[in-house]
């Protein structure tokens, strides 16, 4: 039954989403970088990344706009279980 959701020609389609959200993602690291060196938790960002794309992908919902250092009530619930 899944086999059509992860078909060429439907992830072909959803590109345009994933790099947006790439972008968005890239452009919120570079804000929180400073010249002297910041540490950053790169996996909590993976993690966010990940559910924004399966959000807006499969759901059409957007999770995060990565202008805060947390996402939505429903991505922290998430988090917390896993």
């Amino acid at each position: 039954m899944l086999n059509p959701v992860f078909s060429t020609a439907h992830l072909r389609n959803l590109m345009p989403i994933f790099y947006k959200v790439a972008h968005d993602v890239r452009n919120a690291l570079k804000a929180r970088i400073s010249s002297e060196g910041t540490e950053l938790d790169m996996a909590g960002w993976m993690s966010r990344t990940t559910l924004e794309m399966l959000g807006q992908a499969g759901l059409g919902y957007s999770f995060d706009d990565f202008t805060h250092d947390s996402s939505d009530d429903y991505a922290d619930c998430l988090n917390s279980f896993l």
